[in-house]
């Protein structure tokens, strides 16, 4: 018997054979995630059992932030961060200590993050797959939520400390809510914005001057290690602060980006900051008179030649 479609026209059989592998392999996948989060659930059991001991009932640690203010369960979660559980739910208790109840088991938190490592590894009980692990990004989040004015110092140490990975990141939440009033968190960001891993997340919302004077320090050196195979060098230091320049100039401080691109102690970097130029260009008489006059720069005319002819 000849299958057919819904126009009557005969199926050729390699399409049959390749829906079919394609429902079986979602099929697969689909009863996969459902053990995962079952051994997921059976691992989190006896965390949930003692929580609803103390009135806290819920079916997924996950849901424990619906259930804020919770003091009650601060000492069983940090007793359970403990325990030898997964990659997983570590990162899940971690996260729900990132409140103010918790302040006081601050240093447990620190030592419980430097211990912890990330990369790769298994993720959740019974995982046979490799995965980015969570943990200390979890533990990283509590710490930046949970900083004191007596804490600060600390935390800026182990944003400093590279051991500590791009976990790192993740503690800069406590920087960015006091940059404007904390000449502490000031003086630690016009520092750690030179770290490779840390640049790019600083340069998004550290104050404008702050940025141009790390940007005018900055050496093209100063880059991150390349992971393996990786096609592209990244960009350096020097770089990305000249992208976050061009990304968040503004028509007030355009003259200052320009007086920037004209500096050739700057050198390659320079050609990033044209990216501001080059979008206003059709609209400023300006501009493009400036362009006009960069074209005697033998790096800068070499960018800004490659660019499509402005509109009329």
């Amino acid at each position: 018997m000849t299958i057919k479609n819904k126009f009557n026209q005969p199926e050729a059989s390699s399409e049959l054979t390749a829906d079919s592998d394609l429902i079986a392999y979602r099929e697969a996948k689909e009863k996969e995630k459902l053990e995962r989060w079952k051994r997921m659930d059976e691992e989190q059991k006896p965390l949930l059992d003692e929580l609803k001991s103390v009135g806290i009932s819920i079916d997924s640690l996950s849901s424990l932030y619906k259930e804020k203010p919770y003091p009650q369960a601060i000492p069983i979660l940090l007793k359970h961060l403990q325990l030898p559980y997964s990659d997983s739910l570590h990162e899940w208790i971690a996260r729900s200590l990132g409140v103010k109840e918790a302040q006081y088991a601050w240093s447990i938190l620190v030592e419980d993050y430097k211990k912890t490592q990330e990369g790769w590894g298994i993720k959740g009980p019974g995982d046979t797959e490799a995965l980015r692990l969570g943990a200390k990004d979890g533990l990283a989040v509590a710490l930046s939520d949970i900083v004191t004015p007596q804490t600060l110092g600390e935390l800026i140490a182990l944003a400093r400390d590279p051991t500590n990975g791009n976990s790192r990141i993740l503690l800069l939440g406590a920087l960015q809510k006091r940059r404007n009033k904390n000449a502490q968190v000031q003086a630690a960001l016009a520092e750690l914005i030179h770290d490779p891993v840390l640049t790019t997340q600083i340069s998004i919302w550290i104050q404008w001057p702050a940025l141009v004077e790390a940007y005018k320090k900055a050496k093209d050196s100063d880059t991150e290690k390349e992971p393996e195979g990786r096609r592209e060098p990244r960009l350096t230091v020097k770089q990305r602060l000249a992208v976050a320049l061009s990304e968040r100039v503004k028509d007030d401080t355009l003259d200052e980006l320009i007086s920037l691109v004209k500096d050739p102690v700057h050198g390659e970097s320079r050609v990033f900051l044209l990216k501001a130029l080059r979008r206003r260009r059709n609209k400023s008489a300006k501009v493009r008179a400036i362009l006009t006059e960069l074209m005697q720069d033998p790096i800068l005319k070499k960018e800004i030649t490659s660019w499509p002819k402005p509109k009329k």
